[in-house]
């Protein structure tokens, strides 16, 4: 066989990853019966996998906003005491269009906040004192670090 190959990924890597470690298992099952080349399948690594699209997705980034007080009581309450169920968001299958406000409430609230990296502040530092990223900011963060450039 040849070189290894490792197929990794996070988030929606968890949909599609094993699917694709499947895929080339089964290829070199028919590679091998005509005794031909094989991919050298290593393993897979998924990191934060989505791996059921009701809990992983809208409804988990609700949860983990909830949870680190980026979603205020109130809101969060107004999203349960109404049953919203976002899960079908992605699909264009909305809920109600009360919940719909409710979503376009916690859109404002996390518009300028990188839900990756809730605590690196502007500077790079993660101490409480600093206010969390925005996203542009973050991107600048990356883009320095990408050029090995220092904070």
């Amino acid at each position: 066989m040849g070189k290894k190959v490792w197929i990794s990924g996070e988030s929606y890597a968890g949909i599609y990853g094993p699917y694709f470690a499947k895929e080339i298992v089964a290829y070199n099952e028919i590679q091998k019966v005509s005794n031909k080349p094989q991919i050298n399948l290593q393993g897979f690594a998924i990191g934060d996998g989505v791996t059921n699209w009701n809990y992983d997705t809208m409804p988990a980034t609700l949860n983990m906003t909830y949870g680190h007080a980026i979603l205020d009581t109130e809101l969060w309450d107004k999203m349960n005491d109404d049953s919203c169920d976002y899960s079908g968001v992605e699909f264009n299958e909305n809920p109600s269009s009360v919940c719909m406000e409710y979503l376009d409430e916690f859109n404002v609230l996390i518009q300028d906040i990188d839900l990756y990296q809730i605590y690196k502040g502007a500077d790079g530092s993660t101490t409480p004192k600093d206010a969390m990223c925005s996203a542009e900011e973050n991107e600048i963060y990356k883009q320095a670090m990408k050029f090995g450039l220092q904070e």
